[in-house]
């Protein structure tokens, strides 16, 4: 790691993250597409219209997968492969941390963490050979495993593998989601198994790329990682920084930020709203248990890079309807914005019409 140290304030971060992650809508293709956007109802339609010039921009060779933290996230056909590999844990501790089992977990399971995603992975690459249901896909994955690695399941009144231990294991067996489907649907996806020793490096890079500057310990929780797994395999050639005096880490110099005041309403789980050190993102509490809850997260209202509301829509008919709660005092020209970027959500979900409520 180099010993070179930038000092960044909070402000210039969060410029330089708007700037990586398209969101001035400077490019034709939204380059966030290289980490992915996790997919929770309408939210990549909503993260894309946030970024792209155009509303309704789609792309043939993208292809929704279960990846980072076992989350639905739509990616680049080309990059699966490689994040099947990254993402695959280097050690027993990285594996648990996966699947969010502590160690009365993994001795219940009769197996580590480990050898559980790789029978899984296993054998869902040999029943998932067509289109499944995910509870097809999981009942065939459920008769050929241990009876350690399911569970006695209440709502489905079943015994089946255990849910995380199935999602962490589909993208190593090579299997993706159906984008079209209403249901959840499981598919082959054509990827190569992963056989070499994961290395992180590459994803560890692009995470920095557009959610840096962050610390090892922060990246590591984005992946349902730990910093035990993630330091031996730590990028060497990182730029050393300090925001507001704490040290972190970054793939290269911000150089000339924009400066333009931009409005945005963002999707629940967009990635500008990933980072793993939430204080530092909105400071205020009370803003902080408004838009990360156990359920039901609500969108967000982004002005200039700070987090000034949070969202929610419902639609009625073609018409949606978008209520802002806001945190504070928001200028008439932030409302004025904010309503003409409400009528891009409206197209992007192909909405005759919509409404805006304000929650002061």
């Amino acid at each position: 790691m180099t010993n070179r140290a930038m000092e960044l304030s909070r402000s210039e971060v969060l410029r330089y993250r708007m700037h990586r992650q398209g969101l001035y809508r400077l490019e034709e293709q939204p380059a966030i597409l290289d980490l992915g956007l996790q997919q929770m109802g309408t939210s990549v339609a909503q993260a894309l219209a946030a970024r792209a010039p155009r509303t309704g921009w789609d792309h043939p060779e993208l292809t929704l997968a279960w990846t980072y933290r076992g989350a639905p996230h739509l990616h680049w056909d080309t990059d699966l492969g490689k994040l099947a590999t990254a993402l695959s844990p280097r050690t027993e501790d990285g594996a648990a941390a996966r699947l969010s089992w502590s160690k009365p977990q993994v001795d219940r399971c009769g197996m580590p963490a480990t050898e559980a995603i790789g029978r899984v992975a296993s054998v869902a690459a040999e029943v998932i050979t067509a289109p499944m249901t995910k509870g097809a896909a999981s009942a065939a994955i459920t008769e050929h495993i241990p009876r350690g690695l399911g569970y006695d399941c209440r709502p489905c009144r079943t015994f089946h593998v255990n849910e995380q231990l199935m999602r962490v294991a589909m993208l190593p067996a090579g299997v993706v989601l159906d984008r079209e489907a209403p249901k959840i649907v499981l598919r082959p996806g054509n990827l190569p198994r992963p056989k070499r020793k994961p290395d992180p490096a590459a994803v560890i890079r692009t995470y920095l790329r557009f959610l840096g500057p962050a610390t090892v310990k922060e990246t590591a929780a984005f992946f349902n990682s730990t910093e035990r797994e993630l330091a031996p395999v730590w990028p060497r050639d990182l730029l050393g920084c300090t925001v507001d005096g704490a040290p972190a880490f970054l793939t290269e110099e911000p150089g000339e930020l924009p400066e333009d005041p931009i409005v945005r309403l963002l999707p629940p789980m967009d990635p500008y709203l990933q980072p793993r050190n939430r204080e530092f993102l909105v400071p205020d509490a009370v803003a902080r248990k408004q838009l990360w809850r156990i359920l039901g997260n609500p969108g967000a209202l982004l002005v200039d890079g700070e987090i000034l509301g949070a969202v929610r829509q419902k639609t009625s008919g073609r018409r949606l309807e978008v209520t802002v709660e806001a945190f504070g005092h928001l200028s008439a020209p932030v409302r004025a914005d904010t309503e003409a970027e409400a009528q891009r959500l409206a197209e992007a979900r192909d909405m005759r019409a919509v409404t805006v409520h304000w929650l002061d």
